[in-house]
This record gives structure tokens, sequence and C-alpha cells, in this order.
């Protein structure tokens, strides 16, 4: 342990290396900033008026749907008028130059997704079934890939389709947060270069020779530097994904992290029954296992 804490402390006494941490923390604050601004620059639909119109489906459907029947009744005449008629006045848009239509498609959108869910997924399992009679009748074997494959679809979107339950409310943060992965540039950039130099300060200096005259030196100078290269990389990894994630909570902010994953529109075929919470855990251990394997399986 006290090799170990040594090692932390020689890369601690490196400037060099804590400013490169600090530019690439920087670099990489400066891009995601970059792109949530250019993405929400010029919002067509107002975040409020989208939360409000959730709020109110959520607090009473019936009557958000029966005004959006006679919104789309009074908006078709609207649209058929031969003459200059003032367009349908808006109940939730704050935006005189956007309409209520906007919202209500925003709305319904989400909502036929979670309520059609359960149908979408009987398309895959449809589709498997087809294929696996028409194997059936060409004489196919069952013990054949394609075969096994098209049973491991049904497998898995059936647990999906009797597990999986999307709420109803307006999504934001997570798609654009998942979406991401400038960061692990910089992650990996900024794991190479100061994990390097905990295996290289005893070469430059020629400490080396002394180590590899000694009895137990290399071994457990090995298991220290080891040891200190994947505190550090967790370090690393932990410091760019929290600090990428506190931004995007701070500029564009997270719905709730209990849903299902499959609500995100990009993992909506996604077949396993986990929430966004749940997910977000798994992409940060991931990462770090990836990052604590890969530099070293050179």
């Amino acid at each position: 342990m006290r090799l170990v804490l040594y090692e932390l402390e020689k890369c601690a006494r490196r400037k060099l290396l804590l400013y490169t941490l600090v530019l690439t923390l920087a670099a990489n604050a400066a891009i995601c900033i970059y792109q949530i601004n250019k993405a929400h620059s010029n919002p067509f639909l107002k975040k409020s008026d989208i939360e409000a119109i959730f709020r109110a489906y959520l607090e009473n459907p019936e009557q958000v749907k029966s005004d959006y029947e006679e919104y789309m009744t009074l908006y078709n005449e609207y649209l058929n008028a031969i003459d200059d008629t003032e367009p349908v006045p808006n109940k939730y848009s704050t935006n005189k130059d956007v309409l209520d239509y906007f919202l209500y498609y925003e709305l319904f959108k989400q909502v036929d997704t979670c309520e059609n869910y359960k149908e979408y997924i009987q398309n895959f399992l449809d589709r498997a079934n087809y294929n696996i009679k028409s194997f059936d009748d060409a004489g196919m074997s069952s013990n054949t890939y394609s075969y096994r494959y098209q049973k491991r679809i049904i497998d898995l979107y059936t647990k999906a389709q009797s597990g999986v339950e999307l709420k109803i409310e307006y999504v934001y943060g997570w798609d654009e947060y998942f979406d991401y992965d400038v960061v692990n540039i910089f992650i990996f950039i900024s794991v190479i270069l100061i994990c390097s130099v905990v295996f290289a300060q005893e070469r430059s200096s020629g400490f080396i020779n002394i180590i590899r005259a000694s009895r137990y030196g290399r071994v457990s100078t090995v298991a220290a530097k080891i040891s200190a290269s994947v505190i550090i990389t967790v370090i690393i990894v932990l410091l760019f994904t929290f600090s990428t994630f506190f931004i995007y909570g701070y500029m564009v902010g997270f719905s709730s992290s209990d849903n299902a994953i499959q609500i995100i529109e990009a993992f909506r075929k996604t077949y396993q029954t986990i929430t966004i919470k749940q997910y977000f855990i798994i992409t940060v251990l991931v990462r770090l296992a990836t990052f604590i394997v890969l530099p070293r399986s050179h």
C-alpha cells in the first residue's frame, strides 16, 4: 500500500500532468457546452410549454383529449378558410408564433409511443414467427443458426413485451447525454498520457536497473504501478463522466430516470427491461472497465 501511495504522490507532484488533466477537462466541457448551445440555440418549442401540456395531460387526460379534438376541428377550418382568418387561439403555447398544434403533436406522439409499445414489439414477434414458419416449410433444421436466431428474438422480445412499461412523460436531457461520445476521446488521451508516466519514470531516470537487481523490487513495484494506474484511471473516468453529466444537468436538465430506457427513441428496439437510471449506471461501469483494461492489454 505504501508503494501505491508513493506512485500516486509522484503523479500528483507532476504539474504537467495536472495541467494536462485540467486542459482536457476544459476542452471536453467546451465542446459539450458548444453542442448543447448549438442544439438549443433557437428552440422551436419552449421546454416550459411542453412540460405544461404534459402536466395537464397527466392531471386530466380526458380533458386534454377533448381540448385537442376541439382544437383540431377549429384548426382544420382555419386551414380550409379562404379569407385571412385568425389562427386558432393558443392555450398552452406562450409563443404567439408557435401554434398549440405542435405542442399537441409532441404530446400525442409520446402518448402513442407508450400506449402502442406492445404492438410495436409484436411486429418483431410476428416477423420472427413468420420466418420460423418459412424455415419449417422449407424443411430447415431447428439447429441451424438462422432458426435459433429467430427463436432467440422471440424469447427476448416476449420478455420485453410483458416486462417493459413506458410511462407517459416529457423526456429530455438523457437522449442528448447518451448521444455525446466525444468525452471518451478525452478520457483515452488523459489515461494514456498520465498512466504512461507511472511506468516511464524509473526507466527515464535509470532507476529501473536497481529495481531489476533487487530480489522483490520488480514484482512489488510493478504491482504498485498497476494499482496506482487503475486508481488514476478510475478517478479520470469519473471526473469526465460526472463533469459531462453535470453540464447537461445544469444546461438542459433531466427528466425522470425511473422510466424504461425504451422511452428514448434511440433505444426503442432494446429488449432489456432496464430503466434509464440502470442504463446510466451500466454505461459508467462499462466505461470504467474499458479504460482499466484497454490501455494495459498491449
